[in-house]
């Protein structure tokens, strides 16, 4: 923000809140923002699948339940005997004991696999027969011609599944006094004709197998009470709900999940022709959304709160002790002696306010000395004026800088002169390009000592490279110039210290050698400069990473080369990948690799 006028007139305090809310608090805010609306949408990608997990679960239960059903009609209406019996001429009804009894016999097994099976119920167009309900009715009494009977037909071998209806007690599903009864127990019917083609009434026996109602509500009971689950019969009328009401079944596409008004609904048809559907109230459904929202509202805006106090006495602090330290200065250029008592305390600010304080006041002791030596000061220069200029001064002069010169700096530079004779001498290794990963290890080593002479320590180098892998063969100067490249970006600027971690590992066929830093980072376009050789004069190392991509390529191929990744304030790591071999297994199979 250097520069913006409005910002430079701020005071110190000023400034640090406003970085600290577009640094700190806003992108928070705006990150808990994203957090929250994610959490919102992940909680309704939640509740929609947790809707079609129980709606595909209901539906496949009913469907099973249904088609249960439909088999044990099948089944007695291929029963041979009962066929038989029903094809027969009776001239007494005590001639038809036989059929009456068979077909009480089936109920009772049919009752032992279906517990929740009411009745079982022949509806005969033999007229030798007579009704005997509610296992036996004669067609013609009061089924014959009727709505019921067409429908039934026409729905042919799929069978007719009917609504729910309170039955009397011992009366069968199908009897008139049924239809708009108000007591008794609920229960559903399915309906379909049966017989053999081969006898006199073919296609005029009426199966009904009566089933109660609660093997459905059963089913219905195993929704999530949130949930309210509908079926309808083939009339759309409602048969029964898990929620205790029915809802209308709404004009949807089936097997989609939809939002009306303020409801979740889901619809299918089953293979009955009844419908389920179901429905979830939006609220309800987002009651726990809600929730979530508003307890992580809560805590961004208690964090804000916390952090907005935190970073007041952490300023307050500070432009309190500057400002005092401020008023000091003022006062030293103002004349004054005395300027008060230093900064207790052990951060930068206490130092520098110690160190002023001391520094006034040996400042002041210095003005009265400097008063003392400008009286010394000028008869000297009148003693000056006579003496000649002594010859053997300048040499005296000479001799002591030159004794100073034999102190610590001289035997730095004899040692950097021998670094750097040893780092030129493994690098022209006889005019091989191909040297043992452990001689391009030495170079770096002799680079990196040379380098600490310079930065004094600032630099941690960490080499993590196995000794199995020391004879292996690596093109010379692969790892120096990115090395060199980790310093010179990693230190630019006021980077005090720098870690540098060198390591080597073998991945299938090939050796992977790595240099990574800790240091300032590069941007993408400097990056891309690296790789393209186009750094400018004095900021690169000579080689430059292009240059070491497209030898290894020209050596080895182009599946091979280096990669760069950087990201700035965090660092940078560089990758080699190189075919893996020993520098004896390159010699005795005489690879010529350049």
């Amino acid at each position: 923000m250097k520069g913006i006028p409005a910002f430079d007139r701020l005071k110190l305090r000023g400034k640090m809140i406003l970085i600290y809310f577009l640094a700190v608090f806003l992108p928070i805010a705006l990150i808990g923002g994203m957090l929250i609306l994610r959490t919102q949408s992940m909680e309704r990608e939640k509740l929609e699948r947790d809707i079609f997990s129980q709606f595909q679960r209901i539906s496949r239960e009913m469907e099973n339940l249904f088609e249960s059903y439909e088999l044990l009609v099948n089944t007695l209406g291929q029963d041979r005997n009962i066929s038989e019996l029903l094809a027969g001429s009776y001239d007494a009804p005590i001639d038809a004991q036989e059929i009456y009894l068979s077909v009480y016999s089936k109920y009772l097994e049919t009752l032992y696999v279906y517990p929740d099976v009411k009745q079982l119920t022949y509806y005969s167009g033999n007229p030798t027969l007579i009704s005997a309900p509610p296992f036996f009715v004669n067609l013609e009494e009061y089924l014959k011609g009727t709505l019921e009977e067409e429908r039934i037909a026409g729905m042919g071998a799929t069978g007719l599944w009917s609504g729910v209806r309170k039955l009397k007690r011992n009366t069968e599903y199908w009897n008139p006094v049924n239809r708009k009864n108000e007591t008794g127990e609920p229960a559903i019917a399915y309906s379909k004709f049966v017989g053999s083609a081969a006898n006199e009434y073919a296609r005029k026996h009426l199966l009904t197998v009566t089933v109660s109602a609660e093997v459905l509500s059963h089913v219905l009971s195993t929704v999530d009470p949130l949930y309210g689950a509908s079926l309808y019969d083939l009339n759309g009328d409602p048969v029964l709900s898990a929620a205790g009401k029915t809802e209308n079944a709404a004009d949807q596409p089936d097997n989609e999940l939809v939002r009306l008004g303020e409801d979740y609904r889901i619809q299918t048809v089953l293979g009955n022709g009844w419908r389920l559907s179901f429905s979830c109230p939006v609220r309800e459904a987002s009651a726990g959304a809600r929730q979530l929202l508003f307890l992580s509202a809560a805590f961004l805006a208690v964090t804000a709160l916390l952090s907005l106090l935190l970073i007041l006495l952490f300023t307050h602090s500070i432009t309190r002790r500057t400002g005092a330290l401020a008023e000091k200065m003022e006062r030293l250029l103002g004349g004054e002696a005395e300027i008060g008592p230093a900064e207790s305390g052990a951060d930068e600010i206490a130092q520098i306010d110690r160190h002023f304080t001391s520094l006034a006041a040996r400042l002041q002791e210095m003005i009265r000395q400097k008063y003392v030596l400008e009286l010394e000061k000028t008869k000297a220069r009148l003693d000056s004026l006579q003496a000649q200029i002594n010859p053997h001064f300048l040499y005296n002069a000479l001799s002591t800088i030159s004794w100073l010169t034999l102190d610590h700096s001289r035997e730095s530079v004899r040692r950097s002169v021998e670094l750097l004779a040893r780092f030129y001498r493994i690098n022209l290794s006889r005019g091989k390009e191909i040297i043992t990963l452990g001689q391009e290890m030495e170079g770096v080593e002799a680079y990196l000592e040379l380098q600490q002479l310079r930065y004094a320590g600032r630099i941690q180098v960490h080499c993590q490279v196995p000794a199995e892998l020391e004879e292996a063969a690596v093109l010379k100067l692969t790892l120096q110039p990115l090395v060199e490249n980790c310093i010179q970006h990693g230190m630019a600027g006021e980077k005090e210290k720098l870690t540098v971690v060198i390591s080597a590992a073998v991945k299938g066929d090939r050796l992977c050698l790595t240099v990574e830093d800790d240091g300032l980072g590069i941007n993408n376009v400097r990056l891309q400069a690296l790789l393209q050789s186009v750094v400018p004069e004095g900021e690169g190392n000579g080689i430059g990473c292009r240059n070491i991509d497209q030898r290894i390529k020209l050596h080895f191929g182009s599946e091979f080369g280096l990669s760069l990744w950087s990201e700035e304030g965090k660092g940078t790591r560089a990758q080699v990948e190189i075919p893996f071999c020993f520098v004896s297994d390159f010699q005795r199979d005489d690879r010529n690799f350049g």
